[in-house]
């Protein structure tokens, strides 16, 4: 028997007709390094993302063939992305991000971890000029696209 609190959440969710405002990210570029540096500690095996990431790593890994060529929109330092591309060796890797100071943190971690399968491309994920259409299979974002502050930018991302 689903719980009282389960039960309420439910019979909510199927009659409230409201959607909640869209609230975006302050900063469209987190280059900040104070910012990185905590964003980087949420996101280690001990930090207040991990339960987060592993569920997405989960969710990622089942659509990844080996061979398969991989898009990581707003990698940031790549927390996430190294975790998948540790448990898909036979896959291809490019995390893309639009803040250098990310990208440094993200170069340091993955080869930090061994991992000779990913690069990283400086772009602005609503136009990512060094990729050709069609260049990759999967294409991922973890916790991204709040930063992106309307619904054109989401549409073309």
């Amino acid at each position: 028997m689903p719980s009282t609190a389960l039960v309420r959440t439910f019979i909510r969710e199927l009659v409230t007709h409201e959607t909640d405002t869209r609230v975006t990210e302050p900063d469209l570029v987190m280059d900040d390094p104070d910012k990185v540096a905590a964003y980087t500690a949420a996101g280690m095996v001990d930090g207040v993302m991990a339960p987060v990431y592993l569920f997405h790593c989960k969710q990622i890994c089942d659509v990844i063939r080996p061979g398969d060529t991989v898009v990581d929109f707003g990698c940031g330092p790549a927390t996430q992305l190294a975790m998948v591309a540790e448990l898909n060796p036979e896959s291809r890797f490019i995390g893309v991000d639009l803040s250098a100071e990310m990208l440094e943190r993200a170069e340091r971690h993955v080869r930090a971890k061994g991992l000779d399968n990913v690069s990283f491309v400086v772009s602005d994920i609503t136009a990512i000029d060094q990729l050709s259409d069609a260049s990759a299979d999967v294409v991922m974002s973890t916790v991204a696209l709040h930063h992106l502050p309307t619904a054109d930018h989401l549409d073309r991302a």
